[in-house]
């Protein structure tokens, strides 16, 4: 049976259509999941970033007492800051509560550095319990951080042997 040439070219135009809509399709998916994958990547090298520089801050809390008094890390935490609001709230609150406590030591240090006029080693107990508070809440966080990235380890793992 022959078909007319409109028919062909109607068919021709749908197939067209078709192709050019599950290719569109399929490389709005792809570039969805790639995102998504990067995203997921982001958070997790912010996470250990965090994770390291919170164990640095918990050894300089742990060390002996020592004059002068030794200020504590902040920078991984400032440029991960807008990322740790995608982590659950309660890995936030641990976070947050450790960086207060952080910064409260920073503040004691940078007082002592002025030497105000209480002289040489007036804030030395005051820097020892603010160590305190700072490995208390450090020890919280680090561990909630811990728990979380061997459940997304976990969890990305089983994502991986499902897809494709």
């Amino acid at each position: 049976m022959i078909t007319e040439w409109w028919q062909q070219l109607i068919f021709s135009l749908v197939t067209i259509s078709f192709g050019a809509l599950l290719g569109y399709y399929l490389s709005q998916h792809g570039a969805r999941l790639e995102r998504k994958l990067r995203d997921a990547e982001r958070l997790r090298n912010a996470v250990q970033n965090i994770l390291s520089e919170l164990q640095t801050n918990l050894e300089i809390a742990k060390q002996p007492f020592q004059s002068p008094l030794i200020t504590f890390v902040t920078s991984v935490f400032i440029i991960y800051a807008g990322d740790i609001t995608r982590l659950p709230n309660d890995i936030q609150d641990a976070i947050y509560r450790t960086y207060v406590e952080i910064n409260m030591g920073n503040a004691i240090v940078q007082t002592d550095l002025h030497k105000i006029k209480w002289g040489l080693g007036y804030l030395d107990n005051v820097y020892k319990e603010q160590r305190k508070k700072i490995v208390d809440e450090g020890e919280k966080a680090r561990q909630l951080l811990e728990n979380w990235l061997k459940e997304n380890d976990r969890r990305c793992s089983s994502a991986k042997r499902q897809s494709p």
